[in-house]
């Protein structure tokens, strides 16, 4: 009896500032050390694509960041020309969206406080502003001054979803008041309702209205009114089939969730099992009729693998649908969090099959993705659930596996994962070999400023570590 794990965006705070830059470390370079003896249960399938030339996140967020663009700061430069400080502020956010380095976002949430004290009061640059602040309350306002100026402007109606969904999000997050959680989620289906249309999105932007389905904010919406979002989607005849397909689907798989609840199964009530799989079955027939009309996109068959996880459990089917997502962006993040979360023991796999997952990830050599990082984010969730936390770190073949992706990302400029998650485990690791110089380097690095999302066997160490290099 396993208590359900909603699969939610945790991992993308060691994710999310993924760049895409090129590298010249090639899969034929790497010499991997098999981290476990081939396990016959483990799904293998097709290898994950490791050429240069396959299609990427940098592919698809290229058309996401196009669309910011047209629809905010091109917007902006028409109806303020003579504004060019606040339009270069909205070009670099909009590009902050292909990376969310939180560095970027630090410089980003100073220039915002700056132009909105200078009386800056354009809801286009308050919904950017909002989004980059980290404040709450701060966000919480420019969010809902964004929402109220909207309607007064030439700007594309779906704006208003991205402000409302982010204000939910703010509000949930920080557990606000109820009942404006309730009214920005109402504010967030009206405007989603209205903003599905062709001044939003032309009809060769449907990957940007993609993102926006996947994004934090509107899996924040889709948990408290996922059968609303599904209707929405229904009714909107004038996008792609393939998008409504999606949009509904999403509604469903979360709906699943909702009438299963988080507790364990033996809580679990008959109808919270009859919900679960009446909507799975209903997520299932979308997401795949969505892939087939549109295979080039990734999401359905990612979201597909979570599905199959919670009705089949077929590991080989499962195997199947994340091959065809990463066929279609090789990159593909709710791909691996969802086939890394089926293979844990709670519940088709074990940490052997995580690991020969891992093994497969950090041998497609493409360090200019964060796709070799999944090793080292398996091996820190296996530490997190063993009873001792160190010993998967003790085990010679995956700490030197560990260790050789890390120093690849170091090496790689811009590297492509959280740098106060690659310098700090950095540190912890030279710290453990008595290497106190290359600790302390490391942490200057990052003007010592650890993370504490690094693995938990590592993390018993930091504040010994910090001690003894900064006593």
């Amino acid at each position: 009896m396993f208590r359900s794990i909603l699969i939610t965006s945790r991992p993308v705070l060691l994710l999310v500032a993924c760049l895409f830059v090129r590298t010249s470390v090639l899969a034929a370079e790497l010499v991997i050390t098999p981290s476990v003896q081939p396990v016959e249960d483990y799904p293998s399938g097709a290898p994950i694509p490791s050429a240069q030339n396959a299609p990427s996140s940098k592919d698809f967020s290229t058309i996401s960041v196009n669309w910011l663009n047209r629809v905010i700061a091109t917007e902006y430069r028409r109806s303020h020309p003579k504004e060019e400080n606040v339009a270069l502020f909205l070009d670099d956010a909009a590009r902050y969206f292909k990376s969310a380095q939180e560095q970027v976002r630090v410089q980003l949430n100073a220039r915002g406080e700056e132009l909105e004290r200078m009386g800056c009061t354009d809801p286009g640059f308050q919904l950017m502003a909002g989004i980059v602040q980290k404040d709450a309350k701060k966000k919480e306002n420019l969010l809902r001054l964004a929402i109220a100026g909207f309607p007064r402007t030439g700007y594309a109606r779906f704006l208003i979803v991205m402000a409302a969904t982010n204000l939910g999000k703010s509000l949930q997050d920080r557990k606000g008041d109820a009942q404006e959680i309730s009214e920005a989620d109402r504010i967030a289906l009206e405007a989603l309702r209205n903003g599905l249309d062709a001044e939003s999105f032309h009809e060769n932007e449907m990957t940007a209205l993609r993102f926006r389905l996947c994004s934090e904010s509107t899996e924040s919406l889709l948990r408290r009114r996922p059968l609303e979002v599904v209707e929405v989607f229904k009714q909107a005849t004038n996008l792609p089939a393939w998008i409504r397909e999606l949009g509904q689907g999403r509604g469903y798989a979360r709906a699943a969730w909702v009438a299963r609840t988080d507790g364990w199964s033996s809580e679990v009530t008959e109808v919270g099992w009859e919900g679960w799989r009446q909507n799975l079955a209903k997520a299932r027939e979308h997401f795949t009729k969505a892939w087939e009309l549109n295979p080039k996109d990734p999401a359905a068959a990612a979201y597909m693998i979570e599905v199959t996880m919670g009705d089949s459990g077929n590991k080989q089917e499962m195997r199947r649908w994340f091959d065809r997502a990463v066929a279609a962006e090789m990159d593909c993040w709710e791909a691996y969090r969802s086939l890394m979360w089926a293979l844990r023991p709670r519940w088709h796999g074990s940490h052997e099959e995580m690991l020969q997952f891992g093994d497969e990830c950090l041998r497609t050599g493409r360090f200019d993705t964060c796709v070799p990082h999944y090793y080292q984010m398996i091996v820190d969730d296996i530490s997190e659930e063993e009873q001792d936390h160190r010993a998967i770190y003790q085990r010679p073949e995956i700490i030197r596996n560990y260790k050789l992706a890390l120093t690849r990302y170091l090496d790689t400029p811009d590297m492509p994962v959280v740098a106060s998650y690659a310098y700090t485990t950095a540190a912890i690791l030279d710290y453990q070999e008595g290497n106190l110089s290359g600790a302390r380097t490391h942490m200057e690095a990052i003007q010592l400023q650890p993370s504490r999302i690094v693995g938990a066997g590592l993390r018993e160490d930091l504040p010994k570590m910090m001690k003894a290099l900064f006593p």
